[in-house]
């Protein structure tokens, strides 16, 4: 499975290499996995050519022309070298119900990525490679030392009526997992290919290929391979409704396959930097390979709202089908919902307040047993900054995770609180 999975991640690379190198706007989210940023490919550009320069102020006598900033040379490349120390408390590293296990953790992260073409607003051609290393050391339990990767390629071309781009991505982390109810290590090799042509002045439509394969010590690994179309509609200036449809197959180890359909209807709301929204709302379709077919509604949902340039709020939603990592015959559906508020005062202050809930239902995919297990899921966390200069900021917070269990044992409580120090160029 692996050998022809890193395969396809190979060939994406290729094609997003050939489309970089003709001559490759922003990016928009996909079906997926939470523990992943998702980001796809965006249409709405505007084109320099052609333009007016009838208002441009004149220039001083035996000045320099005016040049506007969005017609200044662009920088051939960009590059961004960054570095965080952290350190906490953790009073339940396992995540049990009962005697819970301690322990002050020390991390750092050292990352960098290198930009080709129009790196900053992506509205040309452009290739970004970003990369961060990230090692973690236990004081009591060093056994749990490890070390987390991250390693991500986007590319992206533009034609006259035609988008192009790609993503490849390698994530390997170590954390605790409340569907095992321990500490786990995942891999995550995930490879993305999309299109988007401009049909006329108000109609875009897309088609999308994604592959992602997780692999657990230890647990049950899963492949997902998945393509969809869809077709967005300008309505107005700030809202575009559309439709879409996807075809998936889930391979589980050494369980079988599931194959699942979605339709979907999504809109879209933008007003300048202060209001965006985005909603896609449907029903999957799922098939089990020696087991029953089910029907779930799911749904997506992303908004912001900033007043002004030093607040922003955000909200997200969710409802989703996961097979669990440790039953090769029960899926989950996952629902949940987060909200976040971050605000810098006296210039100098940053405070960020994140708190959400997630519900978790498990179901038998198999025809000879049942589940009956359902958690609730909380969490909090508060984040206070003080921004010593524009490279440079040290930073305090406090963290909280609920999980109610129907399986008494699967409950837990954790309390995390820490410092950190970051660096930014």
């Amino acid at each position: 499975m692996k050998s022809w999975a890193h395969a396809a991640c190979l060939a994406v690379v290729a094609i997003c290499n050939v489309a970089a190198a003709q001559s490759l706007p922003e990016e928009l989210s996909p079906t997926g996995d939470p523990a992943l940023s998702q980001e796809r490919v965006d249409t709405g550009m505007t084109s320099l050519a052609g333009r007016d320069t009838a208002d441009e102020p004149a220039m001083p006598d035996g000045g320099a022309p005016y040049t506007p900033p969005d017609a200044r040379p662009r920088k051939p490349y960009d590059f961004h070298f960054r570095a965080t120390a952290n350190a906490n408390y953790d009073d339940n590293i396992f995540i049990q119900e009962k005697n819970a296990q301690d322990d002050f953790v020390t991390g750092f992260t050292v990352g960098a990525t290198l930009g080709l073409g129009d790196v900053e607003k992506r509205k040309d051609a452009f290739l970004v490679a970003s990369y961060d290393i990230s090692p973690y050391f236990f004081a009591k339990h060093s056994s749990l030392d490890s070390i987390d990767h991250d390693a991500s390629l986007r590319a992206q071309w533009h034609g006259a009526l035609l988008t192009l781009g790609g993503v490849l991505r390698f994530l390997d982390l170590t954390g605790s997992d409340k569907d095992a109810g321990s500490r786990v290590n995942r891999k995550v090799y995930d490879a993305e290919f999309t299109a988007v042509y401009a049909y006329g002045e108000k109609t875009r439509l897309g088609a999308e290929f994604r592959l992602q394969q997780s692999d657990y010590s230890r647990r049950i690994d899963t492949t997902d391979i998945n393509t969809s179309v869809w077709a967005d509609y300008q309505l107005t200036p700030l809202i575009a409704t559309g439709v879409g449809a996807t075809l998936g197959y889930v391979d589980v180890q050494d369980s079988g396959g599931q194959v699942y359909e979605q339709l979907n209807g999504r809109a879209t709301y933008a007003l300048a930097t202060k209001v965006n929204v985005g909603l896609s709302a449907g029903v999957e379709f799922r098939q089990v390979e020696n087991g029953p077919s089910s029907v779930t509604p799911v749904f997506s949902l992303e908004a912001d709202y900033s007043p002004y340039e030093l607040l922003k709020l955000t909200l997200t939603g969710y409802r989703r089908v996961i097979p669990s990592i440790i039953s090769r015959r029960e899926n989950t559906d996952v629902t949940g919902v987060s909200f976040a508020v971050r605000e810098r005062f006296l210039q100098k202050f940053e405070v960020t307040v994140t708190a959400g809930f997630e519900n978790t239902d498990y179901h038998s995919e198999g025809s000879h047993y049942s589940v009956n297990r359902n958690e609730d899921y909380f969490f909090g966390r508060v984040d206070v900054s003080y921004i010593l200069s524009e490279q440079w900021r040290i930073g305090t917070y406090f963290e909280l995770r609920s999980n109610d269990s129907s399986e008494k044992y699967r409950s837990f409580d954790q309390h995390q609180t820490g410092v950190n120090v970051s660096f930014n160029f």
